[in-house]
């Protein structure tokens, strides 16, 4: 399995603000690849992580889009977070 961040946005302006950033990654399994799209990354107090797209389902509940094991979460999240920090050192440590 490979782990590939294809990119990051900025957030949109309807997100909180301790929305930092958007990724996107592709997980490869064999020959085939899921695209996960809408990643947020979020810092609070200096300590950043990763969540999971959803959406808001006609009762007004929030619920995930897609849905990893918590290893294939972990892993993600590793993947996501070391390329944010290597995007946050290459534009000279503003996050």
């Amino acid at each position: 399995m490979q782990i590939t961040v294809l990119g990051f946005s900025e957030p949109r302006l309807n997100l909180p603000r301790n929305t930092v950033s958007i990724a996107s990654v592709a997980i490869t399994l064999d020959d085939h690849t899921i695209t996960v799209t809408d990643l947020r990354v979020i810092a609070k107090n200096q300590t950043f992580w990763i969540g999971m797209p959803s959406v808001k389902n006609v009762h007004g509940v929030w619920g995930p889009v897609v849905q990893l094991s918590s290893a294939l979460k972990k892993q993600v999240e590793d993947a996501v977070l070391a390329a944010y920090e290597k995007k946050v050192e290459m534009a000279g440590g503003a996050r």
